[in-house]
């Protein structure tokens, strides 16, 4: 499949799509994530959730994420993205990082973070590519007891 059959589909808030989604990311993610966690970034957020389909419009990618006040503005966070084996290296993580962060930008965003294990190095050389730099080591931050590293990117 090629990278033009590729479509890019802001996330459906009739949670079509979000029993894939959610298998998606189970089957991807080291973390596991119970339904509610998905509807709170579903539902509170749908502008930065996006899903990556088929020619038969199977999910073969997606992304979560919200945006939060802090002291000095807006905040985003990536709090999930995956990608069917079969499809990755042809830009689709990419793209839908680029469309979460816009939608980002659109609610006043000027910085984003994420957290990633400090072994993965595939998704590290993936966000540097982004340009995302690693800020913090957080020791033992998932439920495995692997360690994170969190990575954030100015958006101003």
């Amino acid at each position: 499949m090629s990278v033009s059959e590729v479509r890019y589909l802001p996330y459906n808030p009739d949670e079509s799509q979000l029993d894939d989604m959610m298998a998606l990311f189970e089957q991807h993610l080291s973390e596991p994530y119970n339904i509610y966690t998905y509807r709170i970034f579903t539902t509170t957020f749908p502008k930065l959730a996006h899903v990556a389909v088929d020619k038969h419009n199977c999910i073969i990618g997606a992304i979560c994420g919200k945006v939060d006040q802090r002291k000095h503005g807006y905040r985003g966070y990536i709090a999930m993205v995956a990608v069917d084996p079969d499809f990755r290296h042809r830009g689709i993580a990419g793209e839908l990082v680029r469309r979460s962060i816009q939608g980002m930008r659109d609610e006043g965003a000027t910085e984003v973070c994420l957290e990633t294990e400090c072994s993965n190095t595939a998704a590290l050389s993936f966000y540097d590519g982004l340009g995302f730099v690693v800020t913090k080591h957080l020791r033992a931050y998932y439920l495995s007891g692997n360690s994170a590293f969190r990575l954030k990117k100015a958006l101003i």
